[in-house]
C-alpha cells in the first residue's frame, strides 16, 4: 500500500449516547480483566451490559459526558475518557450509586470488597486524569493514540491544568511505550492484592507536566 492510500483523515468530537455500541467495545478493551472484576459482580448484569449503562447515564466514571470520540475517515476509531482529578471522588460516588440500584444486595457488598482489593492513588486534584484511551485494534500504529493525548493535553490547560495523569496495565507494554513516547513518566507501580489477580497484576501511575502553551 503507497504512502498516499495509508493516510487517513481524523477528526475530534464529544461523544453522543448513540455512540453507545463502539464505546462499549473500546472501554471493555482499556480496562478487560478490571473491568469483570468490578463490573461483573452481579450475574444478571454481564460487564457490557453494565459499562453500556453507565456510558448511557450522565454522571458517572464511564458517561459519554466525559467521553471524546476520535473518527477515521468518518469512522469511529478510538476513545477518550477524561476529566479534572478532582472530580474522582465525585464521580466514584455516583458510579457506586447508580450500581447500588441496578445491583443485588449480595451482589454490590462483592462489588465493595473486589473495590477494596484495588489500592493505591489513580490521580491528584491538580492533575487532568486520562480514565480511558482505546484505539480500534485493526487502526493501531497510525496516530490515532497520540492524536487523542494531544487532545488530553488542549483539555487540560481550558481547565487550567498542567500535570495529566493515568494508570496503565503492568502487562501492557505497548500502551506503556506510547505514553512515554509522549512524555510521560511513571511515578508508582502498584500490585494488586492477591485476592484481586482478576483484575490483573497492577499498574503504573505515569504523569506528564506540560510546557508552556
Amino acid at each position: 500500500m503507497n504512502a498516499q492510500a495509508d493516510k487517513i483523515s481524523l477528526s475530534i468530537r464529544p461523544a453522543q449516547p448513540g455512540d453507545v455500541s463502539v464505546a462499549v467495545g473500546l472501554l471493555y478493551q482499556t480496562m478487560q480483566g478490571l473491568a469483570d472484576y468490578i463490573f461483573g459482580c452481579d450475574p444478571r448484569h454481564p460487564t457490557l451490559e453494565v459499562i453500556e449503562r453507565l456510558f448511557l447515564h450522565v454522571d458517572n466514571r464511564l458517561s459519554h459526558r466525559h467521553a471524546t470520540v476520535i473518527e477515521a475517515d468518518a469512522s469511529p476509531a478510538g476513545l477518550l475518557m477524561a476529566y479534572p482529578g478532582k472530580r474522582l471522588a465525585s464521580l466514584d460516588r455516583s458510579t457506586g450509586g447508580l450500581l447500588l440500584r441496578s445491583f443485588s444486595p449480595a451482589a454490590f457488598v462483592r462489588l465493595v470488597w473486589h473495590s477494596l482489593a484495588l489500592p493505591g492513588e489513580e490521580a491528584r486534584r491538580d492533575e487532568y486524569y486520562i480514565s480511558n484511551l482505546a484505539v480500534h485494534p485493526q487502526l493501531q500504529g497510525r496516530g490515532i493514540g497520540s492524536r487523542l493525548l494531544a487532545f488530553a493535553e488542549s483539555q487540560a490547560r481550558e481547565c487550567g491544568l498542567v500535570r495529566l495523569s493515568l494508570c496503565v496495565d503492568m502487562d501492557n507494554p505497548g500502551a506503556q511505550r506510547l505514553y512515554e513516547r509522549t512524555g510521560y513518566r511513571v511515578v508508582l507501580r502498584q500490585a494488586h492484592a492477591a485476592r484481586a489477580a482478576r483484575a490483573g497484576r497492577g499498574y503504573l501511575r505515569m504523569v506528564k507536566v506540560l510546557g508552556p502553551a
